[in-house]
């Protein structure tokens, strides 16, 4: 069993490594997030055990349209004609390279760090996602240095929808660039991949390497073999303490690319902004429970910042707003999960804005007396108004309860903030909407009945939680008047 290592800082995560069975190394996953439903996620000790896990996947039409872009690095030591191995793979039912056994420790706080020890030198490796981007910071830093040893990183490209695998036939091509390594895989997203160290040299070596194997995956009976195509390593000398980084950035334009690249490439900058926002959580949510013991307490941080990673921003036409995703690796922003969680993850924590903006966001999109289910995870969010035709054409509305549960959400908000001026013009229209609706009828015969209740659906339709179906038959029926839906009636 893996225990965590009591730490100075009550928002720092310490997991020792040593000894400890692989299978619990494996079981121990981290997860980073960019506030556009990218993220960066694998296990603890590097090994990805999912078609979901990677280094960098971004989204190309936040939150959604996501993209596994870098899945892992090969990364060597080499010292005296001696190779260290840092990284872990599975290959059908063998790990190679094994460098779980030179991991010491990891850690998680504004990124997460790998501890090595190696003969001539210590190493930490940390993974820094930048916000509101879909970039990260690989940082090497070597300290007692006390020969020359090289780093050579070989990075593995994905390029795909993060819900596929890929196999050797795709068509992946690369070139560089005077800012560093432009990488495309030529598919409908027409997407690139740009990576860069600058002090390390880039040496061409173009290789597919097979069958990967994502042990996650095939415990949940899917496909679970990958190819991976990298092309090529990058190396550098190391003769003292040194800090080494290695950058990847997922965009659908190489300009906007190389000019990102170009204004963030300083590691000190980034960390610096991920503690800011860190801080500002915290404050908030002090600040509104500052007459509460619970704010001194360990998990309550904690449990602060985790919450921020489910806070997103869709795309608009006319600006980001604010959303809820329902889960990571693979779910998007769902109406009934977004309204149970808002009043733990945004009213809490004194995240009101946001709150609002999540609550404005899908009653933007409410139709025929309706809050979405969910949105389209491919199309923009169109902004056209509060009761608009063509914002719900990008919305799903197969769910009953999701428009009870953000009346439930705008109430508390309302309590949590006395924003009345809100509450009565941009969320109170809605409400009366959907009251109206429900009780008078409306899509999937949904409507009171003569007792009162709220009945609905029938055998080929999924409205509530247990909402699982397969070629169009519903696996739990739950048609009529669902006990849940009218407690909230």
């Amino acid at each position: 069993m893996l225990t965590l290592q009591k730490t100075a800082n009550p928002t720092v995560i310490s997991i020792p490594t040593s000894d400890k069975p692989l299978d619990d190394l494996l079981n121990k996953e981290w997860l980073l997030t960019n506030n556009r439903g990218g993220y960066a996620s694998s296990t603890i000790i590097g090994c990805n055990t999912r078609r979901y896990h990677g280094l960098l996947i971004g989204s190309l039409n936040p939150p959604a349209n996501r993209i596994m872009a870098l899945a892992n690095c090969l990364e060597m030591v080499i010292f005296n004609g001696q190779i260290f191995n840092l990284s872990t793979f599975e290959f059908n039912g063998k790990f190679t390279p094994e460098g779980f056994r030179l991991l010491k420790q990891f850690r998680r706080d504004i990124g997460v760090h790998f501890d090595y020890q190696l003969p001539q030198c210590q190493l930490t490796k940390s993974v820094y996602l930048l916000r509101d981007k879909d970039m990260i910071g690989l940082l090497y830093d070597f300290t007692g240095v006390q020969r020359p040893v090289e780093l050579i990183l070989r990075p593995f490209i994905g390029l795909r929808n993060f819900h596929t695998l890929q196999k050797s036939y795709a068509h992946i091509s690369s070139r560089w660039t005077n800012d560093g390594l432009l990488i495309r895989h030529n598919t409908p997203e027409s997407c690139e991949l740009f990576l860069n160290s600058p002090s390390m040299n880039f040496e061409r070596d173009e290789q597919w390497w097979f069958n990967f194997v994502y042990r996650k995956d095939k415990e949940r009976g899917q496909d679970f073999t990958e190819d991976l195509w990298t092309p090529g390593f990058f190396r550098c000398q190391i003769e003292t303490p040194t800090k080494i980084v290695f950058w990847a950035k997922l965009t659908d334009s190489e300009q906007q690319t190389a000019n990102a690249l170009n204004a963030e490439l300083d590691i000190g900058t980034v960390c610096e902004y991920l503690r800011k926002h860190h801080e500002g959580i915290k404050h908030k949510a002090k600040i509104v429970n500052r007459k509460s013991k619970i704010v001194s307490r360990k998990p309550y941080e904690i449990l602060c910042l985790a919450a921020d990673q489910f806070i997103v921003n869709r795309v608009t036409s006319d600006e980001p707003r604010a959303t809820i995703l329902a889960g990571f690796p693979w779910f998007i922003d769902w109406g009934r999960d977004a309204f149970i969680a808002l009043p733990g993850l945004l009213l809490a924590t004194g995240r009101f804005n946001e709150a609002k903006s999540v609550l404005s966001t899908f009653a933007a999109a409410a139709d025929k007396g309706m809050i979405p289910n969910c949105f389209d995870d491919n199309s923009p969010l169109l902004s056209q108004g509060c009761h608009s035709r063509l914002r719900a054409r990008t919305a799903y509305f197969n769910s009953i309860d999701a428009s009870l549960w953000f009346i439930n959400a705008a109430f508390q908000y309302l309590n949590a903030t006395n924003d009345s001026e809100t509450f009565t013009m941009h969320l109170l229209p809605t409400i009366r909407w959907i009251v109206d609706s429900y009780y008078n009828g409306t899509r999937f015969g949904i409507h009171a009945d003569t007792d009162g209740l709220i009945t609905a659906g029938d055998e080929r339709t999924q409205l509530t939680w247990m909402d699982a179906k397969y070629a169009g038959e519903a696996f739990t029926p739950r048609y009529g008047k669902a006990v849940e839906i009218n407690a909230l009636w």
